[in-house]
């Protein structure tokens, strides 16, 4: 019971600082390739496009079998699976939003693009970016748990979900049926 708590607090807490950085990460992106436009958008999107290819579970298991395997590491691994979700749909937001005219009305006196982006960009993008990262943090909390059963990120004494789940249940019966 107490090693199930554990692995708990520590999935939760791995989740939220995964969440929490996938998009602080994202949003920073789309703000700078919707408002810049041109070729840094187009580059970007590429590379936002590429990380998207490759599902979530797999760009995480990469990540953290290249940079090593610790806590640490699983929550930069999360983080940059949910990374090109939210940037894609900060700059949309964001290139809707460049045209409208209190966006115009400021360039045109002179504000400085920073100030825009934090005044004008960033608060009419938050109710969506506080709708996605909800639905992130519900899979982040699921995503440690198979990557810590395949024993990439988890040491062997820290208590984690993911080696707990199959030694809590029986192996199903084999038969003829089963094959």
């Amino acid at each position: 019971v107490v090693r199930g708590r554990q692995a708990s607090r520590l999935d939760l807490g791995i989740s939220g600082a995964s969440c929490a950085r996938g998009t602080g990460g994202g949003v920073t992106i789309g703000l700078v390739a919707g408002y810049v436009g041109g070729l840094v958008d187009i580059v970007i999107m590429r590379l936002v496009d590429i990380a998207m290819s490759l599902p979530a579970f797999i760009l995480a298991l990469i990540t953290a079998l290249v940079l090593g395997n610790n806590v640490r590491t699983m929550i930069y691994a999360i983080a940059l699976a949910f990374t090109p979700v939210m940037t894609r749909i900060v700059r949309s937001q964001v290139v809707s939003l460049r045209e409208l005219p209190m966006v115009e009305t400021s360039r045109a006196i002179g504000t400085p693009a920073w100030r825009i982006v934090v005044w004008h960009m960033l608060p009419n993008t938050l109710s969506v970016c506080t709708a996605q990262s909800t639905l992130f943090l519900a899979r982040a909390i699921l995503a440690p748990a198979p990557i810590t059963l395949l024993c990439v990120a988890a040491r062997a004494p820290e208590p984690a979900l993911g080696p707990m789940c199959p030694a809590g249940c029986p192996a199903p019966p084999l038969g003829p049926w089963g094959l």
